[in-house]
């Protein structure tokens, strides 16, 4: 592991804040701010703008998605939101900067952001046997290549946890080692403490350290988290986190007040025609039908909101004058910690892509040319299940955020599309 003309833009944008149609249907996205029109004015060209609004938009208006909203950020300020179309399918109330999104994965950026404000806290470190806090996970077995189990040559430790090297499994493949882990239901486990006695007994798809798995690792720092801090997984985010940025509307539960500000989920379904599949009381993130505080995928949160979390790390782990961590654990955070060398050349379905690393809970582009990415190298990101998505370039200090519900997402790469679109309109 390594060492831990803006002017003619604004207005017609104000045309469509105040009634006018937005390119791609209803909703409607809003003129940078006047801190942020210098940015606008010296860094972005209105008309390339206004087409990244309309690309925003087409899948609302093409009928993929209800809705769409947008956020993005140069040197910290806004520059451009956009809210395209309704809360419901087929209805007639437009989002907004207070609509609910389901973020599923996009969890994890805030549950590293936890793990390592306990780490400069001194409650755990890298090196640390996963087995010094999660005791119940000491006797685990490896899948061998022949489909047998042998004991694990030593623990995973925290680190390995945080970069998903540690070989745990997320139900996600069709091997021994995935099928055991949902015939044990382990995301639908009544706690973080029932979760762990579950997955004592499902097999590591490699030795801890020899390769790359996207997993249940991240429910697990999330486990850590309760045990160090003495917190419900949820009292610690809000404490230590959501409150302190003001973060008003993120959490694990949605509360019947809020349900009518919760964006639908939808199916695109047979013929690309989208249909809610929020039938499933499991979609209202309602308090009686929450089981687990999953630090990997249980959030619900706003663009806004969001947006401040990405915009406190962009900002070395400062917002507002709020610091919620040092500047050298935020680069920690966000530097490729797998390298080349943990690849389980046995295994290719858990190899790296190329060109793209994993830092803590975060994706990290190491090489831009290969991975095809108009976002250069070095820059963080990740997404949620339902097409929510985010990246932070570090280079050109630009953010953006992008959120949608749909399982599965549209057809195509709506983040690589916005990609296209910024950086046509940026000026470099």
């Amino acid at each position: 592991m390594k060492p831990f003309g803006a002017a003619v833009f604004a207005a017609s944008l104000l045309l469509v804040a105040c009634g006018g149609e937005s390119p791609g249907g209803s909703g409607a996205s809003s003129p940078a701010s006047p801190a942020s029109r210098q940015a606008l004015e010296t860094a972005f060209t209105p008309a390339s703008l206004e087409r990244l609004d309309a690309a925003m938009a087409r899948p609302v208006s093409r009928g993929d998605v209800p809705n769409l909203s947008y956020g993005l950020l140069h040197e910290g300020e806004i520059v451009l939101q956009g809210f395209h179309g309704t809360r419901t399918q087929g209805g007639t109330e437009p989002v907004n900067e207070d609509t609910l999104y389901r973020i599923y994965s996009m969890t994890k950026p805030i549950t590293g952001v936890a793990m390592l404000m306990l780490y400069e806290d001194g409650l755990w470190s890298p090196d640390d046997p996963v087995t010094d806090h999660i005791p119940e996970l000491a006797d685990l077995q490896v899948l061998q290549s022949d489909g047998t189990l042998a004991p694990a040559s030593r623990p995973p430790t925290v680190g390995e946890l945080l970069n998903h090297t540690a070989g745990f499994t997320y139900g996600n493949r069709g091997d021994a080692a995935n099928r055991a882990f949902l015939e044990a239901r382990v995301l639908g486990s009544s706690s973080l403490d029932v979760m762990a006695e579950k997955l004592a007994d499902v097999p590591l798809l490699f030795e801890p350290g020899e390769g790359w798995s996207y997993s249940v690792a991240t429910d697990l720092q999330g486990l850590i988290i309760e045990r160090l801090s003495g917190q419900t997984l949820g009292a610690f985010f809000e404490e230590r986190i959501f409150a302190p940025l003001g973060m008003d509307s993120t959490g694990f539960y949605v509360e019947a007040a809020d349900q009518s500000r919760l964006s639908d989920l939808v199916n695109p379904g047979a013929g690309g025609a989208a249909a809610s599949v929020n039938s499933s009381p499991a979609m209202t993130y309602a308090r009686q039908h929450v089981g687990l505080e999953a630090g990997g995928s249980g959030l619900v949160s706003t663009l806004s909101d969001y947006q401040k979390f990405i915009t406190m790390l962009a900002g070395s782990g400062t917002l507002d004058g709020v610091r919620l961590l040092q500047p050298e654990t935020v680069q920690m955070m966000v530097t490729d910690r797998v390298g080349d060398a943990p690849r389980n050349a046995r295994n290719r379905a858990y190899r790296m892509k190329a060109g793209r690393g994993y830092g803590v809970n975060v994706g990290v582009v190491t090489n831009a040319r290969r991975l095809g990415w108009d976002a250069p190298t070095g820059t963080w990101h990740w997404y949620g299940a339902a097409g929510t998505w985010f990246w932070h370039d570090p280079v050109n200090n630009i953010t953006f955020i992008g959120m949608i519900q749909s399982s599965p997402p549209p057809e195509g790469n709506l983040m690589e599309d916005a990609m296209d679109a910024v950086y046509d309109a940026y000026k470099r």
